[in-house]
């Protein structure tokens, strides 16, 4: 079974396995709790949607981030 990814590595970088999330993104969801891929993808809409800084669009986009490769 994979690892769970974190959003950032040691050094701060952000990391995805599609590309990267903006790192503002990024430090706004940790700052939330979201620090791993699972929890950005058990959290609901609503839950990400509260974090300031992140719209529908933006959402649109973590979704597609945090969706396990097929």
């Amino acid at each position: 079974m994979p690892q769970d990814m974190s959003v950032r590595n040691r050094k701060g970088n952000v990391i995805a396995r599609r590309g990267g999330m903006p790192r503002p993104v990024a430090d706004r969801l940790m700052d939330a709790g979201f620090d791993l891929a699972r929890k950005i993808r058990e959290a609901s809409d609503e839950d990400l949607l509260a974090i300031q800084g992140i719209g529908p669009g933006m959402l649109k986009r973590i979704r597609l981030w945090g969706r396990p490769e097929d």
